[in-house]
């Protein structure tokens, strides 16, 4: 496989966690269960679990087996109780999950969350995952994750002020440039290791 189709394939797997936000809501607004397919990889795996999902299907999980195998399989836990993330895709996936938890609440209640919360990068698990990840970037990403926080806390400020006339520009450029840094790590490290095998 040539070098494009697999930055390809890690380009649609940081794609899709976006979708997977958007069709995980809709499945909570329709009340039905949602089994997310095509679980293929570790890092897809690690993404998919810190979103919340559940009910999952793909060779990441287990290959195809006879019924007895399958019988077998399904008596034992699938998934150790380890921490996530894992990985940085999983990393990605746990920040786009907090993020829209953050503005859906600060958006319909400013009051709810405290600002000196907000602001200190330190006490969200985020923080710790960066550390605990230990990829070549993580100082860069830890920064930008403490410019995120003073990004929010202040809209979180300015809603309590005017909430009706807030800006949220400030905290769209502080996503972008974390989620940004998260991305190209993850294909540095991907690269790394493809040169190494």
């Amino acid at each position: 496989m040539d070098i494009s189709r697999k930055i390809w394939g890690h380009t649609q797997q940081i794609t899709n966690t976006h979708f997977l936000g958007a069709i995980q809501d809709l499945a909570t607004g329709m009340k039905v269960d949602l089994v997310v397919e095509g679980v293929e990889t570790e890092d897809v795996l690690d993404a998919v679990t810190v979103m919340g999902s559940t009910l999952m299907q793909g060779y990441a999980i287990a290959k195809p087996m006879p019924f007895a195998e399958l019988q077998a399989f399904l008596k034992n836990t699938i998934f150790p109780h380890r921490h996530r993330p894992l990985s940085l895709l999983g990393l990605y996936a746990a920040r786009l999950a907090q993020h829209e938890a953050l503005k859906k609440t600060i958006s319909r209640s400013p009051c709810a969350v405290n600002y000196l919360t907000l602001a200190d990068a330190a006490a969200c698990p985020l923080h710790k995952d960066i550390q605990r990840l230990g990829c070549d970037n993580s100082d860069k990403l830890d920064h930008l994750h403490r410019e995120y926080h003073r990004a929010i806390a202040v809209m979180d400020a300015l809603l309590l002020a005017t909430p009706s006339g807030a800006d949220w520009s400030a905290v769209d450029q502080a996503v972008e440039d974390f989620e940004q840094a998260i991305v190209e790590t993850y294909f540095e490290e991907k690269s790394k290791k493809r040169q190494i095998s």
